[in-house]
């Protein structure tokens, strides 16, 4: 029952190098560090999600958590 389009939203990560843009520019003499070392943006899998993967694929969620992780997608919190 997940839509292909919300479970790729929660799978997907944006990582923008720092740039003239990201670190801020300089105005008149002084430069403004908006985002010194970049953007990287991540949208944690949601309570929903997860409960779906552990009630029909329960040994999915416990291997993919961890391969997850290394790649900085989270679930929101469990409590």
């Amino acid at each position: 029952n997940m839509l292909g389009e919300r479970t790729c939203l929660h799978l997907g990560r944006v990582q923008l190098v720092p740039t003239t843009v990201t670190m801020g520019v300089e105005d008149a003499g002084s430069t403004t560090n908006v985002l010194p070392n970049g953007l990287d943006v991540t949208c944690p899998i949601p309570r929903d999600m997860h409960d779906m993967i552990a009630v029909y694929v329960p040994q999915l969620l416990e291997e993919v958590i961890p391969l997850l992780a290394e790649e900085g997608i989270t679930f929101e919190s469990l409590s």
